[in-house]
C-alpha cells in the first residue's frame, strides 16, 4: 500500500511539471489579456461549486485544482519572462552606431569556432564624450584572432559596433531572433582582432559577486587550458571530437563530421548529461568509499561509507557540470543527480518521474524560454522515454543459458543488448521531436547506439575523463591516458563514419505538423496504458481517422489555394537568390537556390528544403542554375541530393568537372536529366504558360563574351501566362539587358526579378521599359555589405513608378497572377 502511494505521488509530481510546461506553451496561443490570477480564481471557484453541488468528490476537486495551479503557473511564468522584441529600448539608439565604446562583462564561456571565438557579453554602460549611459542586453561578439585568453565573468571595454539579429523569414523556417532574444541577446558585433578590448578590475564589487565571478573565470581558465592541452596532443579531428564530448565545445567539428554524426543517430554523445555526470559521480563515490575503508575505518562506525562518499561526489559532478559549460541537458542531469543524492541521504527512494518533473520545473523558472529549444525537448523527452518505455521492454523474456561459456557469452553481450533497449526507449518516444525539429530519422541510431554507447561510456569516456583530471598534476601519465582515448574514439569514429555514409542511414521526412505529433504521442500513451486490447484498437484507430482526415484536408487546401494561377516566390536566402514558380497544374520550377560563398553554413539543408517541406514540395519537376556562382549554386546541392527532381536546367559552358560542388556531376548521379539551354532553343508550354530562354545566345558565347564574366552568361528565363509575365535574369547586367528580346504583344504586364540583386550595373532603362516591367522584387540580403539594392536602382523604380519588394525587408515574397494582374504579398506570419 504505502508502495503504491508513493508511485501515485510520483505519477502525480511528473503530470504536474508536465502540466507546467503545457501551461507556458499556452501562452503562444492565449489572448494578452487573459490574466493567469484572474482565470485560477476562476477554475479554482468553478471547481469548488463542482464540489459543492455534488458534481464531482472533493478529493477530485483538489487534484483538479492542483492541475489547475500548475497549468496557470506555467502560463505566468512564461507571461512574466517574455523576451523583448526587437531589442531593449536602452539598447536601439546604439545598433548600427559605429565605433561605440562599450562597458560589459562576459556573460558565460566563450565559444571557440574555427579561426574564431564568439564571446557572450552583458552591456553595462555606452561611453560617450567620456559620459556613461546605462544599458541593458546581451550582444554575441565574434573575435577573429584574438590574442589574449578571455575568460568568463571578466569585466572590460570594448569599441565596437552593433547590429540586429536578423532571421531568414520564410515560412516553416527557423526564427533565429526570438531563438537568440529568449536568451536575451538582442544584437552581434565582430572585430578581426581583440585590439580594441581592454580587460579592466570593477570598482563596486560585493563579497558575493567577487566569489562568484573569481570561480567563474577559474573554472573557465581550466577549460581553456584544458583544450588547449588536447589540441597540442591530438589531432584536428580528435581533439575537436573530445573537445565536445568532454568540455562541451562542438562547434569546431567540421560540417562534414556533424553531417555523420546526425546521419548516424549519435549526436546525443556530444551532449554533457547524465552519462558524464554519472561517469564522474561514480568515481568519485568509489575512491571515496575505498579510501575510506583504507585510511579512515574508524569513521565507519559513526557514518556510513556510502553517505560519506556521496558527499564527496557531488561537488565533483557540480565541479565537472560548471566545466563542460552548463548546457541545458548538464542541468537536467545535474539537478536530478543533487535530488537523487538528497534522497539516499534522507532514507527515501528516488523515483524517475518525480526526479524528472522536479529538473523539469527548476530548468523552466531559471530558463523560461528553454521549452522551446530542441535541447531541453530531447533530453527531457529522451529520459521520459527510459523511464516509461524501457521497464516494459524488460518483460520480454530471455533465455537463460546453463553453458559456462554461453553464459560468458550472454554477459560480454548484455551491455550492447541494453544499449539497444534504451536506444529503443528513447528514440521511440524522442521520434516525432527529432523529425519536427531536423526534419528526418536516423534508422541506423538504433544500431549505432547499440554499438557505441557502451564503448563511450566504459573506455572512451572514463579515459578521456581521466586524462583531464589527471593533466595538472601529472601530465606525462595523462598524455599516455589521452592516447588510448584517441586510439578508441578513432575506432568509435569509424564506426560513425561507415554507419553514416549507408544510404538509408538518415530518411528525410520533410516538415511534421504538430497536430501529427500529438497524435502520435496519443497513440503511444494508448499503446502504454493499462486497457485491453479492444478499448486501445478502438482509441487508436479513432486517433489514426482523426489524423487522415486532417491529411486529407490539408492537402487538398494545399493543392487548391492557387489552382489555375501561376505563383512565383522569391525566398529569403539572404544574400543570394532562389526562385519558386508554381504553373497552374502543379508543375514546379525552382531557379537557383541561394547559399555562402563557403561551407559554413548550408542554404539548401537549412532554409530552402524546410521552405518547401513547409509548402507541401517533395518534387521539383525543373532545377535550374542561372550561372555558376556560390551564391545562386550551393544550396542548391541539398535539393538535388534529396528531393525528387525531373530535370536539371544549365547555360551551355563546357563542365569541366573541376570544382567538387559543380551540379552537373550530382544531377547525373542522381539521373536527373540534364538539359544544356541556349536562347536559340524552342518555346516550351507547361501548363498553359509559355516559357522562353532569353540568354545567352551562341552567337553571343562564341563571338561577345570574354569568357570570365560568369555573370553575363547567367540563364535568362521568361514565363508568359496571358498578359502577365516572369523575367528570372539571373546576375546580368546593362550590357546583356539591352541585348534581351521584347515580350510578345499579349504581355503588358512583366514582374521582374532584379538581376544582380538590386546591383547598380544592372536593372537599367533599357530594361524596365523594354520588358513592361510593372512590379519588381529585389532578392538581397540583410544589411549585406555590397550596399544592394543600389539607390540608383531604387530610383529608377520610383520614377517609373514601379512597385518594389525586397526580401531583406520582407522576407519570402509571394507574386500571384490570374493571367491579367499580378498580387503580390510578403509571406512572413503563414506558419
Amino acid at each position: 500500500m504505502k508502495e503504491a502511494v508513493r508511485q501515485l505521488t510520483a505519477r502525480l509530481l511528473a503530470l504536474l511539471a508536465v502540466l507546467f510546461a503545457v501551461g507556458m506553451a499556452m501562452d503562444r496561443f492565449m489572448p494578452r489579456e487573459v490574466s493567469p490570477p484572474a482565470a485560477l480564481a476562476s477554475g479554482i471557484t468553478a471547481l469548488g461549486l463542482a464540489a459543492a453541488l455534488g458534481l464531482a468528490k472533493r478529493q477530485h476537486a483538489f487534484r483538479w485544482t492542483l492541475c489547475l495551479v500548475a497549468l496557470l503557473a506555467g502560463l505566468a511564468n512564461a507571461r512574466v519572462h517574455a523576451p523583448a522584441l526587437p531589442a531593449p529600448q536602452s539598447l536601439q539608439p546604439y545598433l548600427h552606431r559605429s565605433d561605440t565604446l562599450f562597458e560589459a562583462t562576459i556573460d558565460g564561456p566563450p565559444d571557440f569556432q574555427p579561426e574564431r571565438i564568439k564571446i557572450p557579453l552583458r552591456l553595462h554602460r555606452a561611453i560617450l564624450d567620456g559620459v556613461g549611459h546605462p544599458v541593458d542586453g546581451r550582444v554575441n561578439l565574434t573575435v577573429k584572432a584574438p590574442r589574449e585568453q578571455w575568460l568568463n565573468g571578466e569585466r572590460l571595454l570594448a569599441r565596437m559596433t552593433l547590429k540586429p539579429l536578423h532571421s531568414f523569414q520564410n515560412p516553416g523556417g527557423y526564427d533565429y531572433v526570438l531563438a537568440q532574444a529568449r536568451k536575451g541577446i538582442f544584437a552581434r558585433a565582430y572585430l578581426p582582432n581583440d585590439r580594441r578590448m581592454l580587460r579592466i578590475i570593477p570598482m563596486d564589487t560585493g563579497l558575493i559577486e567577487g566569489v562568484g565571478t573569481e570561480l567563474a573565470r577559474r573554472i573557465d581558465r581550466f577549460r581553456q587550458e584544458a583544450r588547449r592541452w588536447l589540441r597540442e596532443r591530438l589531432d584536428a579531428h580528435t581533439h575537436a571530437l573530445y573537445e565536445a564530448l568532454l568540455l562541451g565545445y562542438r562547434h569546431e567539428i567540421d560540417p562534414a563530421s556533424n553531417e555523420l554524426l546526425q546521419r548516424a543517430g549519435v549526436m546525443h554523445l556530444l551532449a554533457i548529461s547524465g552519462l558524464h555526470l554519472g561517469l564522474v559521480g561514480f568515481a568519485a563515490h568509489w575512491t571515496t568509499r575505498w579510501g575510506l575503508r583504507l585510511l579512515a575505518p574508524a569513521w565507519l562506525q559513526f557514518y556510513p561509507d556510502r553517505h560519506l562518499a556521496l558527499l564527496a561526489a557531488l561537488p565533483a559532478v557540480l565541479f565537472y557540470a560548471l566545466v563542460s559549460g552548463l548546457a541545458l541537458p548538464t542541468w537536467r542531469a545535474l539537478i536530478m543527480a543533487v535530488f537523487a543524492a538528497a534522497a539516499t541521504l534522507t532514507y527515501r527512494k528516488a523515483d524517475g518521474f518525480s526526479l524528472l518533473g522536479a529538473a523539469a520545473v527548476l530548468v523552466l523558472l531559471l530558463f523560461p524560454e528553454s521549452l522551446w529549444e530542441a535541447s531541453f525537448q530531447l533530453s527531457f523527452g529522451a529520459v521520459a522515454g527510459i523511464l516509461w518505455i524501457h521497464p516494459k521492454l524488460h518483460r520480454v523474456p530471455s533465455k537463460h543459458e546453463t553453458n559456462s561459456w554461453k553464459r560468458w557469452i550472454q554477459g560480454l553481450l548484455r551491455p550492447f543488448v541494453e544499449a539497444f533497449k534504451l536506444s529503443i526507449a528513447a528514440t521511440v518516444f524522442i521520434f516525432p521531436l527529432l523529425a519536427y525539429h531536423f526534419h528526418g530519422i536516423s534508422p541506423a541510431g538504433f544500431i549505432a547506439n547499440a554499438l557505441l554507447v557502451p564503448l563511450v561510456g566504459t573506455v572512451v569516456l572514463p579515459l578521456g575523463l581521466l586524462s583531464v583530471a589527471l593533466f595538472p598534476v601529472l601530465e606525462t601519465p595523462a598524455s599516455w591516458v589521452l592516447a588510448a582515448g584517441a586510439v578508441s574514439l578513432d575506432a568509435v569514429w569509424s564506426v560513425i563514419s561507415f554507419l553514416g555514409r549507408l544510404s538509408w542511414s538518415y530518411l528525410w521526412v520533410g516538415n511534421v505538423p504538430l497536430v501529427v505529433i500529438a497524435g502520435f504521442y496519443a497513440l503511444l500513451g494508448i499503446f502504454l496504458a493499462p486497457l485491453n486490447r479492444r478499448h486501445k484498437a478502438t482509441a487508436a484507430a479513432c486517433i489514426a481517422f482523426a489524423l487522415l482526415i486532417f491529411g486529407l484536408l490539408d492537402s487538398l487546401s494545399a493543392n487548391n489555394r492557387f489552382r489555375g494561377r501561376l505563383v512565383v516566390t522569391a525566398v529569403d536566402v539572404g544574400q543570394g537568390s532562389s526562385t519558386l514558380v508554381q504553373f497552374p497544374l502543379g508543375t514546379t520550377l525552382l531557379v537557383d537556390g541561394g547559399g555562402f560563398f563557403d561551407d559554413s553554413f548550408d542554404v539548401g539543408r537549412h532554409v530552402l528544403a524546410p521552405f518547401l517541406w513547409h509548402q507541401g514540395i517533395r518534387k521539383i519537376d525543373v532545377v535550374a542554375l542561372s550561372h555558376d556562382h556560390p551564391d545562386h549554386r550551393n544550396g542548391l546541392r541539398f535539393i538535388l541530393s534529396h528531393f525528387k527532381v525531373g530535370r536539371y536546367w544549365e547555360g551551355p559552358l563546357p563542365d569541366t568537372g573541376e570544382d567538387p560542388r559543380a551540379l552537373s556531376p550530382l544531377a547525373r548521379r542522381r539521373g536527373v536529366f540534364e538539359e544544356k539551354l541556349t536562347a536559340e532553343v524552342p518555346d516550351r508550354e507547361i501548363d498553359g504558360c509559355r516559357v522562353r530562354i532569353l540568354h545567352p545566345s551562341t552567337e553571343y558565347l562564341n563571338h561577345r563574351w570574354d569568357g570570365r564574366d560568369l555573370n553575363r552568361v547567367s540563364l535568362v528565363i521568361a514565363v508568359d501566362f496571358g498578359q502577365t509575365s516572369v523575367l528570372i535574369p539571373g546576375d546580368i547586367d546593362a550590357s546583356v539587358e539591352a541585348l534581351l528580346p521584347q515580350p510578345p504583344d499579349s504581355v503588358k504586364k512583366t514582374l521582374l526579378l532584379a538581376p544582380h540583386h538590386g546591383s547598380a550595373s544592372s536593372s537599367s532603362e533599357n530594361l524596365l521599359d523594354r520588358q513592361r516591367v510593372t512590379e519588381a522584387i529585389v532578392s538581397c540580403g540583410f544589411d549585406n555589405r555590397f550596399g544592394f539594392p543600389a539607390p540608383a536602382v531604387m530610383e529608377r523604380f520610383r520614377n517609373r513608378g514601379i512597385a518594389v519588394h525586397r526580401t531583406d525587408q520582407e522576407g519570402a515574397i509571394r507574386a500571384v497572377s490570374d493571367g491579367t494582374v499580378w498580387v503580390i504579398e510578403a509571406m512572413i506570419g503563414e506558419d
